[in-house]
């Protein structure tokens, strides 16, 4: 390898400290890299940020929003990209590659960051089957329940020309052992299987996955989940899980039933005695990638949710744009999401978590769902606390100079964007709550004064203090079985 000797191949981080998951791209096996290079050049010719490099890979390679999303993401945790400053940047080794470097270099960085990359290659000195490979990933913490995983990474190796398909299996080529020469390979652990990467509970008589101490994945880790999950027609168990979390992770009661006679998963939004509302969700998969109208069963939907007693019926599945299953689906009184919209709203609740409340909107709709009211209220909760954050900033500097300011003082000092489609009284409203004593972040001269023109607020913690305060709260009341 020649080619790399003014390359040093990078430290992998701590085994525990790489990423467990890879993500594919656009292409067959054997595309992967001609498809990232497509990236690269892009980002690199016109300084792209994530959000533009996003709608560029949407465009470019016809896949969804959450698709890119994802993709971006996965190179940035593979240390190909980074976009410290807001505009996305190649690593210098990826540049190497670019201008006439080996393959094997976005595979050696690959394997700094993520597991069982390069160990994947030392397996395959002896060719095995992907099945095999999933087998022993599980001496090395990765506990998969399909070889999907293995199939990923086989299409970084594959690729990068490291290795080929034979009758045998997967096997290593030249190149493949060449770069093994050079790589830090981590050995198995020791009783494997008796110690991965996640942990296993049993959560109402079935197997539940969690990663660590977390009660649920990531969004991003969801929304891959359901994507990938909803082609899985072999597994449709798979999805009905998926499903489940992506609602809890909403903040719903999600209950995975999944038996005959039952719905796929029951929602349920405990909202007091005359507000909560309950949801029967029927998760479908399908291999082909669409949901048609003649593989729904519209009765037994109706029959689930009157068993449920649930107000609310969701069909969730993958590209269900069937005009007549949409016709259906309106006279059946069912919605129906595509699991990209779900996807989608795991993403988004994530930086805007929004109600149950909010959520209901959702379901009051019949034949396909528009999340328009949905992504609104989204977009309010994230304008007002950048709004907020902004008289936290502003604060300081202007009662510095002009002594505490009302709730009009600080509206007109604010710049025009970020006061706009804002009122003095919504002012007024962020200010008497962060001034409020479980927050803390302002102090209200005139507290207890009905006429609010002659409250004046100053910044009275540092944004450190607040951020403590705030973290607190949320730690008591997410903490299980605590009294706050």
């Amino acid at each position: 390898m020649a080619e790399q000797k003014d390359y040093e191949i990078p430290k992998p981080l701590p085994w525990e400290q790489r990423a467990n998951g890879v993500s594919p791209l656009p292409g067959g096996y054997s595309e992967y890299l001609e498809s990232l290079s497509k990236i690269c050049r892009q980002v690199e010719q016109d300084s792209l940020s994530f959000e533009q490099a996003a709608a560029w890979m949407q465009g470019e390679f016809d896949i969804s929003e959450v698709s890119s999303r994802l993709r971006l993401r996965f190179l940035e945790t593979a240390g190909l990209i980074n976009s410290d400053d807001g505009i996305m940047r190649l690593k210098e080794p990826l540049q190497f590659w670019l201008e006439g470097g080996q393959k094997a270099v976005v595979i050696a960085i690959m394997h700094s960051r993520i597991k069982f990359i390069g160990e994947m290659l030392e397996e395959l000195r002896k060719p095995k089957q992907p099945k095999r490979l999933q087998e022993i990933a599980s001496n090395y913490g990765l506990d998969w329940e399909r070889p999907t995983q293995i199939n990923m990474r086989r299409g970084w190796l594959e690729s990068a020309e490291l290795i080929t398909a034979s009758r045998t299996g997967l096997e290593l080529l030249p190149d493949g052992e060449k770069l093994l020469e050079r790589l830090n390979i981590s050995p198995p652990i020791e009783n494997g299987s008796a110690r991965r990467s996640t942990t296993s509970t049993t959560v109402e008589g079935e197997q539940k996955e969690t990663l660590g101490s977390e009660r649920l994945p990531n969004a991003e880790k969801l929304a891959s989940e359901i994507l990938e999950s909803s082609t899985d027609s072999g597994n449709p168990k798979r999805f009905e899980r998926a499903v489940r979390d992506g609602f809890q992770f909403m903040g719903f009661v999600a209950k995975h039933l999944g038996q005959s006679g039952q719905t796929d998963v029951l929602l349920t939004a405990p909202l007091g005695k005359d507000d909560s509302y309950r949801v029967a969700v029927d998760a479908k998969t399908v291999g082909s990638g669409s949901l048609k109208d003649s593989q729904v069963d519209w009765e037994t939907l109706k029959e689930h949710q009157e068993k449920h007693s649930a107000q609310y019926s969701l069909l969730v599945a993958p590209n269900p744009t069937d005009p007549r299953l949409m016709q259906r689906a309106n006279k059946n009184l069912i919605g129906v999401m595509s699991a990209e919209q779900f996807a989608d709203l795991c993403l988004g609740h994530e930086s805007a978590p929004l109600s149950l409340v909010d959520y209901k909107q959702l379901f009051k709709a019949y034949g396909e769902i528009v999340p328009t009211a949905v992504e609104e209220r989204a977009d309010q909760v994230v304008r007002l606390r950048k709004l907020a954050v902004a008289i936290c900033r502003q604060l300081p500097e202007r009662t510095d100079r002009f002594g505490p300011m009302s709730a009009r003082d600080v509206w007109l000092s604010l710049d025009k964007k970020e006061a706009e489609g804002f009122s003095e009284d919504e002012i007024q409203g962020l200010l008497s709550m962060l001034s409020h004593p479980l927050i803390g972040a302002v102090y209200d001269f005139g507290k207890g004064q009905r006429n609010c023109s002659n409250r004046r607020y100053v910044l009275a913690s540092s944004r450190d203090t607040c951020r403590r305060r705030i973290e607190l709260l949320a730690n008591d009341i997410a903490a299980p079985g605590q009294a706050a």
